[in-house]
């Protein structure tokens, strides 16, 4: 979709989620009228929704996003005339933000600057430019929208739905730039990282498969995430693990098998180191549950 504008936002504090679903329209209908309070991005994966917002029409078709503003009456113009499925997110902001048209940003990394805390501690503040519309790839992202749509039960879940939240702006901004500047071989090789996380991956087997030495792989994949190959296969892995604890009831073993550690020991132990708990208690402690004996 060439010529998106941007919502370009501060991310300090982060943008918060507020909720999320699933529409299915039938060939008849149309899309209500409505103004919303919030940003809504809306990600179409079957049909077509013809809508207007504003004074402008638009059509959006399977495997593309539109996220509307706040504020500006939309309402649609047209049945689709098929059956129609998207999901949606309300989100808002939670610092000063703004809407840009020009197509491309001068800078496609955030900007970051301390903020002195008067206590002598200086915290990042970091502005990210949001496209407004794109296109997504469907299958990758199916498991992101199941998570963000699964029901909350009170007192657990709600740190999880915030990063699944979190996880899906990044996708969003990373996508952009990637179809900028889809020159860049090393974003073939994190994709690949992304889906292959629970395969023993070594440096040496990436640079091979894509033809990088592994000194080189490492320097680039740093500078593209601030993170070496391991540690950023080590944060996906533990997201996985982070979402089954909570999410399902699996064992802790097979979370660990289902997350490219087939030993159990070494599992807990990076677990344990990344998020402070065990897997065990991070379960408990995210269920609410009291009075069980950690294990691990």
């Amino acid at each position: 979709m060439e010529g998106s504008p941007a919502l370009r936002f501060q991310c300090s504090p982060f943008p918060t989620y507020i909720s999320s679903g699933k529409v299915n329209y039938g060939p008849i209908d149309m899309h209500p009228e409505r103004v919303f309070s919030t940003f809504v991005a809306m990600f179409i994966e079957e049909g077509a929704l013809y809508f207007t917002e504003g004074e402008s029409a638009y059509t959006l078709t399977a495997g593309q996003w539109f996220i509307q503003t706040p504020g500006i009456r939309h309402y649609g113009h047209r049945a689709s005339g098929v059956k129609t499925v998207f999901r949606y997110v309300h989100f808002l902001p939670q610092a000063a933000w703004r809407i840009e048209t020009d197509p491309l940003l001068p800078e496609q990394s955030p900007r970051v600057k301390q903020l002195d805390s008067g206590e002598g501690v200086r915290s990042p503040q970091f502005e990210i430019a949001l496209p407004m519309r794109g296109v997504y790839p469907q299958p990758d992202w199916q498991e992101l929208f199941e998570q963000l749509h699964e029901e909350q039960v009170p007192g657990r879940g709600a740190l999880h739905k915030q990063m699944c939240f979190l996880e899906l702006l990044e996708r969003m901004v990373w996508l952009d730039s990637e179809r900028k500047d889809p020159s860049d071989p090393i974003k073939a090789v994190i994709a690949y990282m992304q889906r292959h996380y629970a395969e023993p991956l070594s440096v040496a087997e990436l640079g091979g498969r894509f033809h990088f030495s592994p000194d080189y792989l490492t320097r680039r994949i740093k500078q593209a995430t601030g993170m070496t190959p391991s540690a950023l296969m080590l944060q996906y892995r533990m997201n996985k693990a982070k979402h089954l604890l909570v999410h399902t009831n699996t064992t802790v073993q097979q979370i660990s098998r289902d997350s490219g550690y087939n030993d159990i020991a070494v599992f807990s132990r990076l677990f344990k180191k990344h998020a402070g708990q065990s897997p065990t208690y991070y379960r408990r402690e995210q269920w609410g549950r009291s009075g069980e004996k950690d294990m691990d």
